[in-house]
């Protein structure tokens, strides 16, 4: 019979990655068969870039949840790796060593971004209009080798992020819905698996979710919290040698529209396969027809690290019937209510319009 410890946790986050906290409180939890096991005191060892010795503390306590932080802060961007060991009670074994977990903080001050700025784009738009969604690019070389790469991002209105032709996470209609007036959320992604020795690039999509498009009752208001729709970003790079390299959302981005003429929460999304963009996000992508961007302003909010898990697809859920209406319609029957999007393949002449309406069913 025996007890470990099978889970490390920072605060509220199962992910502790790019988190506002600079002296995250730290919980674990128990596993094992032996009865009535109590925790009399803990051990934690907390290791630090640039420092050899891990610390380590023992603390005469039975918590294991939201226990305070035992040494100096955290700064922006660094990261620490906590274990930790319990004792037990007279008679009753300690625990090994747990697992290593990390925990890295985010960006905390509008120094802490290095110069990026908030991006628009120069093609000018209807302010009383929805939104054709932007596309943002920007192509950066890597001339040596790195240890890790982050990328911080947040944007006016919603955003998709990619580098090298491939999306970076798996959060939709990120950074959310907020206040943006008093808080304004950025995410942190690790995206060391994304960049290559050479040339990259770094591209976004932009719509006007929650933050510009129409939204509020009695048919809505549009631009509740500004305009226009932009990201706001930075590409942080460490290499092997320590030195460290920063890409910052400026003015040498490009932007352009793409097949999203309009895409809203309420409205729903008018998409032109015509006018898709291959290889976009791509070294080697031909911008000849792309213009620059413009600045914007910074966020009227606080900036803040995200401080919840975000949206994302957790279910694919196939069609279940199909019914022919005697007004010609036809409906597709996923079996339930949903929430999500529709995966569809059609052929058909160029310039067809297909339309899909969503309904609750009974």
């Amino acid at each position: 019979m025996a007890v470990s410890i099978s889970q490390i946790s920072f605060e509220h986050h199962r992910d502790a990655l790019g988190i506002h906290e600079t002296k995250p409180r730290i919980s674990w939890r128990f596993e094992g068969n032996y009865p009535n096991w109590t925790q009399r005191a803990y051990s934690l060892e907390i290791s630090r870039p640039g420092i050899k010795i891990p610390e380590n503390f023992l603390i005469k306590s039975p918590d294991s949840v939201l226990v305070p932080w035992p040494t100096v802060q955290l700064n922006p961007g660094e990261a620490a790796v906590v274990r930790a060991r319990a004792l037990g009670n007279d008679g009753q074994p300690n625990t090994e060593w747990s697992k290593p977990a990390t925990v890295e903080i985010g960006l905390l001050t509008e120094e802490d971004w290095m110069g990026a700025m908030p991006i628009g784009s120069a093609i000018g738009a209807d302010i009383n209009a929805p939104k054709q969604g932007v596309y943002f690019r920007k192509e950066f070389a890597i001339d040596t080798n790195i240890q890790s790469a982050r990328l911080y991002i947040t944007a006016f209105g919603m955003y998709e992020a990619e580098i090298n032709g491939k999306r970076v996470g798996d959060a939709v209609l990120a950074p959310g819905w907020q206040s943006y007036s008093n808080r304004h959320v950025y995410d942190t992604y690790d995206i060391t698996k994304h960049i290559k020795r050479g040339n990259n690039v770094v591209g976004f999509i932009i719509g006007e979710g929650w933050y510009s498009g129409r939204f509020g009752f009695n048919g809505g208001k549009r631009n509740i919290w500004g305009d226009p729709i932009g990201a706001l970003a930075l590409l942080a790079v460490t290499y092997e040698n320590g030195t460290k390299a920063t890409l910052p959302s400026d003015l040498t981005w490009k932007s352009t529209a793409g097949p999203i003429i309009s895409s809203n929460i309420y409205d729903g999304e008018t998409y032109d396969s015509r006018l898709e963009l291959p290889g976009w996000s791509t070294t080697g992508y031909n911008t000849a027809s792309w213009t620059g961007v413009r600045p914007i302003s910074w966020p009227k909010g606080r900036l803040v690290a995200a401080d919840g898990p975000p949206i994302r697809r957790v279910q694919e859920k196939r069609l279940e019937n199909v019914i022919n209406t005697p007004s010609g319609k036809i409906v597709l029957d996923f079996g339930q209510n949903l929430v999500g999007w529709v995966r569809l393949s059609v052929q058909g002449p160029n310039g067809t319009t297909i339309t899909l309406k969503h309904a609750e069913g009974k």
